[in-house]
C-alpha cells in the first residue's frame, strides 16, 4: 500500500515498559571488576528497600520487597504515530516495533458519502513514509 499524501501529524510516543525478573545482583569496584554477587536462592530471599512517590505526592513512600515477587523495567517500548491525507482519506498508522510494521486505519473524510473505518492488517514499513 502506497499512499503518499502530506505528513500532518508525526510523532514518537513512551507507550509501555517491558518487564524482566532479577536473576543476579552484582557489586562492582570501581574499576568495574565484580568483587561480589548473588544468585539463585539466596537473592529470591534478598529484600529490596525504595522510596515511591506517585504523581501528586508531595512525600515518597518507604516500602520493600522479596526480590523474587519483584519486576523491574528492562526497557521502553516506543510508539510511532503518523496520520496523514490526501483530503479524502485519512490514513493513521502505528508503527509495531516487534516486526516493524505498520498497523494502518484508513477513514474516509467527513465530506465523503461512506464515513466508515476501513481497516488493513500489516504492511510493510518499507515504502510507507
Amino acid at each position: 500500500m502506497n499512499l503518499i499524501t502530506p505528513l500532518i501529524f508525526s510523532t514518537e510516543l513512551a507507550r509501555s515498559v517491558s518487564f524482566g525478573r532479577p536473576t543476579k545482583f552484582e557489586k562492582k569496584d570501581t574499576a568495574g571488576a565484580t568483587i561480589d554477587s548473588i544468585e539463585g536462592e539466596p537473592l529470591e530471599r534478598s529484600f529490596i528497600h525504595f522510596a515511591e512517590k506517585k504523581a501528586g505526592d508531595r512525600n515518597a513512600r518507604i516500602g520493600n520487597k522479596m526480590i523474587k515477587d519483584t519486576l523491574v523495567v528492562a526497557g521502553l517500548i516506543y510508539g510511532l504515530v503518523n496520520v496523514r491525507t490526501d483530503g479524502e482519506t485519512i490514513m493513521c498508522a502505528t508503527l509495531d516495533e516487534k516486526d516493524y510494521n505498520w498497523r494502518i486505519n484508513k477513514i474516509k473524510s467527513r465530506g465523503q458519502a461512506q464515513s466508515r473505518l476501513r481497516q488493513s492488517t500489516f504492511c510493510s514499513c518499507r515504502g510507507f513514509i
